[in-house]
């Protein structure tokens, strides 16, 4: 499965990137994701504007949300597209470079269940991705086939911000993310006791 890890503070994302060597894990700007520059009022102009300024880097990136139409020639880019699905009925009109269907984590944020578009999604040749994760969401992991995922540190089942503080926090979440990858899930908990005493790559298969 894909990770991607979305922008966070450059420092922190700096060190993760010390630690990921994983080549399914994808670091901001590599994973391009929208939701946090536009929650933050930041224009679909210049959000795209920003894309562009970041063409070669990108590898995965979120579409524009709520836009099914490529006005700004976003299709001509080599990048794999993720769809941000919040309406059931976008699934009739996409843009014809999209890759992905982009699950918002949050069901307040879309108006359908999972199980519903699951199998139109797969005969559309469409695969699926599950848009930051929340702890509360792991069952979806184990429920659906996703092929990627974005996270935060607040992915981690138990992580709180005082644990950012954490001299090895970085470390643990570039584990966690490359443990994510392959298909395993490890807790705050887990985290923090594999890195007492060096790190052992086990955990709760998903």
């Amino acid at each position: 499965m894909y990770v991607g890890i979305g922008s966070m503070p450059s420092r922190f994302l700096d060190r993760v990137r010390e630690y990921v060597s994983s080549e399914k894990v994808f670091i901001y700007p590599e994973f391009f994701d929208s939701k946090n520059e536009l929650l933050s009022g930041v224009s679909v102009a210049s959000y795209v504007m920003r894309i562009l300024e970041n063409r070669d880097r990108i590898v995965f990136a979120v579409f524009p949300d709520y836009h099914s139409r490529d006005r700004w020639g976003l299709c001509n880019l080599d990048v794999l597209w993720i769809y941000p699905l919040h309406r059931r009925q976008e699934l009739q009109c996409l843009p014809p470079c999209i890759e992905f269907i982009g699950i918002p984590c949050d069901r307040e944020s879309r108006n359908y269940d999972i199980w519903e578009i699951y199998d139109v999604v797969k005969q559309l040749g469409y695969r699926l991705w599950l848009l930051g994760l929340r702890p509360s969401a792991v069952k979806l992991l184990r429920y659906y086939r996703f092929d990627g995922v974005d996270i935060t540190t607040l992915s981690i089942p138990k992580w709180q911000f005082s644990d950012n503080r954490n001299p090895r926090a970085a470390e643990m979440f570039a584990f966690f993310a490359e443990s994510l990858a392959e298909g395993r899930l490890l807790d705050k908990y887990s985290l923090y006791k594999q890195f007492e005493n060096g790190v052992r790559r086990n955990g709760a298969v998903l």
